[in-house]
């Protein structure tokens, strides 16, 4: 039996479990993804869905004899990145859909999703669903992609990040809350604003060490962000930030700069309820579950024993 060379040689089914066996473990909150009628994601928790959708077609956006099959796959989810960007959204899932022509070679079909889920991994994006049908020609290659965006929300930062020149006319413009010493926003009076603004509705957005991470290491987590969780009665929604490569970590010159462009993936990890239970101990617990995730195993400290969580 001949090898298979073209899209025409075999069907859709066999071209899906292509898709397949590229695609990682679905995460948790993909409750149905690929092989369904349907996907079914969990929305993400007080978030807005930021839904955008782009084609490319052979002949008006790329020409096959120029353009690697890989970089078609990478290009067709990278339009769907920026816009989902320009919008404030971060990726969550995307759908991935082809028009083929018959006469394209497996090969190509199989590195156009090579490309695609590179991109995909590099950024968080669960492919979720799609669909593949057939044409004369030419190939097109169509991507809905799906993120999420938090509305209205409170940041609080320290009131020197207030003063820079670059991010604090954007804090103060928003009306952000700035941890000061003495003023409106010092001591109990920032606890008393979050609380306030939770109770309204708004999200508020906490770093719990209080400052940007060392490379490869968790600072230790101030109890602030669990206490206020505890009073306003609402869970706390743990959001796990990487850049790769490094850059911007506390300990190194801000021109120390990267030889290729970083990337940001944020991962939100299961809630955390806080009610009737201590918050110092909610702070160390969580401390220590970022730290399992972040921090090699032979440079990890030992893990503080919690004896309690009344």
């Amino acid at each position: 039996m001949s090898t298979p060379s073209s899209v025409a040689d075999v069907g859709e089914h066999a071209l899906i479990a292509r898709v397949r066996e590229r695609v990682p473990p679905a995460p948790d909150w993909v409750t149905i993804g690929l092989g369904d009628d349907a996907a079914v994601v969990e929305p993400e928790r007080n978030a807005l869905d930021v839904v955008t959708t782009d084609a490319l077609v052979e002949g008006i956006h790329f020409d096959r004899a120029f353009t690697p099959p890989r970089a078609i796959g990478h290009r067709a989810l990278a339009v769907n990145l920026s816009d989902l960007a320009a919008m404030g959204a971060a990726p969550r899932s995307a759908l991935l859909s082809f028009v083929l022509p018959p006469a394209l070679p497996l090969a190509d079909f199989e590195a156009i999703v090579d490309g695609f889920m590179a991109l995909a991994s590099s950024h968080g994006v669960a492919l979720i669903g799609g669909n593949i049908a057939r044409s004369p020609g030419p190939l097109l290659v169509d991507v809905t992609a799906i993120g999420a965006t938090v509305p209205d929300a409170t940041i609080i930062a320290k009131s020197s990040m207030f003063r820079n020149p670059f991010v604090g006319p954007v804090l103060r413009y928003c009306d952000h809350i700035a941890v000061t010493h003495d003023g409106p926003f010092s001591g109990a009076a920032v606890v008393d604003e979050a609380v306030a603004r939770l109770e309204a509705g708004i999200p508020v957005l906490i770093f719990p060490e209080g400052t940007r991470s060392p490379e490869h290491a968790i600072g230790r987590f101030q109890a602030g962000a669990f206490v206020i969780a505890a009073r306003a009665g609402v869970p706390v929604i743990p959001l796990l930030v990487r850049c790769e490569p490094p850059t911007l970590m506390r300990g190194r010159p801000w021109y120390d700069i990267p030889d290729r462009p970083p990337v940001m993936t944020i991962r939100q990890l299961p809630a955390v309820e806080v009610r009737g239970r201590r918050p110092v101990l909610v702070a160390r617990e969580l401390e220590g579950s970022y730290r399992q995730q972040v921090v090699p195993p032979s440079e990890s400290p030992p893990r503080p024993s919690i004896a309690s969580t009344a």
